[in-house]
């Protein structure tokens, strides 16, 4: 998992206390803090918590969660999903354009600078 406090555990923990609160307040805050936690994992969630999400949509059986809980997941796999694909699609522009950036700004492999005599530096 990539966070230590927004864990699936925590997430269905909330949601088993969200369909027993009684307290409107309580209830209220009981979702904020679900909306929160799922907030944090499109922000910061991998494939781990995607998997999670999409099986644990389908637990969302009962209908106050089908109601609301159920569509929030849906929106964080979406996003989850849209962001993860992002990244794979900017990691591999990095790969393609990793040489050519290197040569014109006169910089080895590993980071180091080249020699001034190694260098072709062209204008931008």
């Amino acid at each position: 998992m990539n966070s230590e406090q927004f864990t699936p555990a925590l997430l269905e923990r909330l949601q088993q206390a969200w369909l027993q609160a009684k307290d409107p307040i309580f209830h209220q805050s009981l979702y904020r803090a679900i909306d929160t936690s799922l907030l944090v994992l499109e922000g910061i969630g991998g494939q781990k918590e995607f998997d999670f999400l999409t099986a644990y949509q389908t637990k969302l059986t009962d209908p106050a969660s089908l109601a609301s809980i159920q569509p929030r997941v849906e929106w964080t796999i979406r996003q989850l999903q849209w962001r993860m694909e992002r990244i794979k699609d900017l990691d591999q522009l990095a790969k393609d354009q990793e040489p050519e950036l290197l040569e014109r700004y006169c910089i080895n492999p590993n980071g180091t600078d080249k020699k001034p005599e190694e260098c072709t530096m062209r204008p931008y």
